[in-house]
């Protein structure tokens, strides 16, 4: 997924900042900015897209965690 794909997809479910993105993808901040300039790793890549396919944004995927850790 290249820069403009990465931006796009992490607007399209819901986080605020590309800070939020590297918090969620448990990444350092400075990982997250580099993403945003030059594209993610191909695993980030598939991950944002199944969640754009299936409508899933971040507070979806929060709350399914907590569940799970409940």
């Amino acid at each position: 997924m290249n820069r403009d794909q990465y931006r796009a997809a992490i607007k399209a479910v819901g986080f605020q900042t590309q800070s939020e993105a590297a918090a969620f993808f448990r990444v350092d901040v400075r990982t997250g900015r580099r993403w945003a300039e030059k594209g993610c790793p191909e695993a980030v890549g598939m991950w944002l897209r199944w969640m754009l396919h299936n409508k899933f944004n971040a507070e979806k995927i929060a709350k399914l965690a907590k569940v799970v850790h409940d």
